[in-house]
């Protein structure tokens, strides 16, 4: 590479927001592109290429800095990868146009954008075919359609779903939580990781949030887990939804106490344990305490993965993993702050004043 080339990076908000290309609709999210009422799929690799041109802002992109960034330096599986990608990106954006192309070839160097990037306004946005919606398929799973949404939030879309093709639905229900940007994937690879591995070691407990499914190679990412049908602790709180007798709330207190001591036996910390992240399941007639949302979580030895062919996928979150050591002692305090929330269910004392 020339030494006054520049090498761009990938800006997060090309891969976390749409925005637009002469036009065209680009959604990294769903990984769609839109225009004149078609839409197109497209994989990671092509929002990635697309990604990096836009962020170079109409700067020539050398092959090297493509390959670098989107291929991890892999020049063998790169060269030809780059090349094939730019073939389907210009028929994907109907770039039929010689003289005045969309993606520009620099013979020999690299690609360039010959057009500007724009962010859309939300009415741009709006008038796109939602992604996700109330009876339809889930993408990228077949078998299951969409009820109804749970949650939205600036990391992703909580939806409710069920199986579309046999009965018992009610005992099936699953949560499929879609990704909306690349530091929550990250966040949900090391669920994904921390699960997979609880479900595994701790088999027999009843009081850890199932993972069923999981789709994170391509958008729409996400992780399907089983659905508690009560909600949070802290919506159970609020209804007045929970047992007030003493001894049915130290049975609930006891539980909860017991499952998060399994998690450490295992070398599992939580980190973000409270009435939000603890769900309630009542289809047994009396409440399940259900620990969930481990996406913070840590794992005190990873050589523990291996044996059960697990990769360490999202464990390493830079500076978040150097303070693992004190993650139990801040497990047990969170602990202590929900169980008083749970004795004063039938105070005056405000459960939130702690």
């Amino acid at each position: 590479m020339n030494k006054s080339e520049s090498q761009f990076v990938i800006q997060d908000r090309f891969l976390d927001q749409p925005y637009t290309l002469a036009g065209r609709l680009i959604d990294p999210v769903s990984g769609t592109l839109s225009w004149k009422d078609k839409r197109e799929h497209l994989r990671r690799k092509e929002l990635e290429v697309l990604a990096l041109l836009a962020s170079a802002e109409g700067k020539q992109v050398s092959r090297e800095n493509f390959i670098s960034v989107v291929w991890q330096g892999n020049d063998l599986v790169g060269d030809r990868g780059l090349t094939n990608t730019i073939v389907f990106l210009r028929r994907s954006l109907r770039d039929e146009h010689a003289d005045q192309p969309l993606i520009r070839t620099i013979p020999r160097r690299g690609y360039q954008l010959g057009v500007s990037v724009q962010q859309p306004v939300a009415k741009q946005v709006e008038d796109v075919e939602a992604t996700f919606v109330p009876g339809s398929a889930v993408p990228e799973c077949p078998g299951w359609r969409l009820l109804r949404r749970l949650s939205e939030s600036d990391r992703g879309e909580n939806w409710l779903a069920e199986p579309s093709e046999f009965g018992e639905r009610e005992q099936a229900l699953r949560v499929f939580r879609f990704c909306r940007s690349e530091a929550h994937l990250q966040r949900l690879r090391r669920e994904v990781t921390l699960l997979r591995y609880l479900m595994q070691t701790l088999s027999d407990r009843s009081d850890i949030v199932l993972i069923r499914d999981w789709q994170l190679d391509e958008p729409p990412y996400y992780v399907a887990c089983d659905y508690a049908n009560a909600g949070s602790l802290h919506d159970c709180i609020q209804a007045g939804a929970l047992p007030h007798e003493p001894e049915k709330r130290l049975a609930l207190m006891q539980g909860l106490s017991e499952a998060l001591a399994a998690l450490h036996g295992v070398g599992v910390v939580h980190r973000q344990l409270s009435v939000q992240t603890v769900l309630v399941d009542q289809r047994g007639g009396e409440p399940l305490l259900l620990l969930s949302a481990f996406d913070l979580g840590a794992l005190s030895d990873r050589s523990q993965l291996a044996p059960l062919g697990i990769t360490a996928a999202g464990l390493t979150l830079g500076s978040e993993d150097a303070d693992a050591a004190l993650a139990p002692k801040e497990d047990v305090y969170a602990l202590g702050v929900v169980l008083l929330q749970l004795a004063f269910l039938t105070s005056k004392v405000s459960p939130w004043a702690f």
